[in-house]
């Protein structure tokens, strides 16, 4: 008897069930860029998301807000490419950072906008004139990981082999990192933010000291052409990623 060509699966027979419409989100109008960044950024009070149409807009809607959304809602309007990432502030609900494809990262802080009773309330798009720009990348932006610890500090990921640390309140760099030879997959900070850890196109995973400005150590990672993600786990010294093998079966490395 011939060996069945069928993959094994614990969730081959595991089926979802739709969401209450009342509790949904309806006509959110996401972009369908192919970037390898969250497509969606949440924290305790809102959700953001890249949006179709020219230049590099997003919008943001209120978790306790569901239902559908106007067909053309108040947007952030600041970058002249499409958004690629979104990462709130953990230190402020009402601050976001946006990276583009325009190589500019914009940190918006959209607290006027909010009413103490009604909430959120955009009358209007909300300009660049409300962002402050960091400049400094010379290619698209890609990743962008807010600093677990230090409020202020910024990671961001480009095309231009780079990782660089921003101070916010300066709007300056205050780091660069560009000992990478290719552009970072993904990236993740450990739990006190004195290392990151990165995937690469070349199957590695690598983690830095970005006082250093250097990395610290290099593990080999999943064999698959499509990209690798990695997060640090707590407090706990150990790392998990998740990829695939050169057979395109999914694969989770502690």
């Amino acid at each position: 008897m011939s060996k069945s060509v069928v993959r094994t699966s614990k969730f081959r027979h595991v089926h979802g069930s739709v969401g209450r419409k009342e509790e949904c989100y309806d006509n959110v109008q996401c972009t369908s860029s192919a970037a390898d960044s969250n497509l969606i950024a949440a924290n305790e009070k809102y959700f953001a998301v890249p949006w179709q149409g020219g230049g590099g807009p997003f919008f943001v809607n209120q978790l306790d807000k569901p239902g559908k959304v106007d067909a053309t809602p108040s947007l952030f309007q600041g970058h002249s490419g499409a958004v690629l990432d979104l990462d709130f502030s953990p230190f402020d609900s009402e601050v976001i950072a946006s990276a583009s494809e325009d190589s500019i990262i914009r940190v918006w802080n959209f607290k006027k906008y909010v009413d103490a009773s009604t909430g959120l309330s955009l009358k209007e798009d909300v300009k660049e004139d409300d962002s402050a720009a960091l400049r400094g990348h010379s290619k698209k932006v890609t990743l962008i990981r807010w600093h677990p610890v230090a409020s202020n500090l910024l990671l961001s990921v480009s095309f231009d082999n780079t990782a660089r640390v921003w101070d916010v309140n300066k709007g300056a760099e205050a780091l660069n990192i560009a000992d990478a030879d290719e552009p970072m997959q993904h990236v993740s900070w450990n739990y006190i933010g004195s290392a990151y850890a990165a995937t690469l196109k070349d199957k590695s995973i690598r983690i830095y000291d970005p006082r250093a400005g250097a990395m610290s150590a290099r593990l080999e990672g999943h064999t698959g052409a499509k990209g690798a993600r990695v997060c640090f786990l707590g407090r706990m010294d150990l790392l998990a990623s998740v990829g695939f093998s050169r057979q395109s079966e999914r694969q989770l490395f502690l």
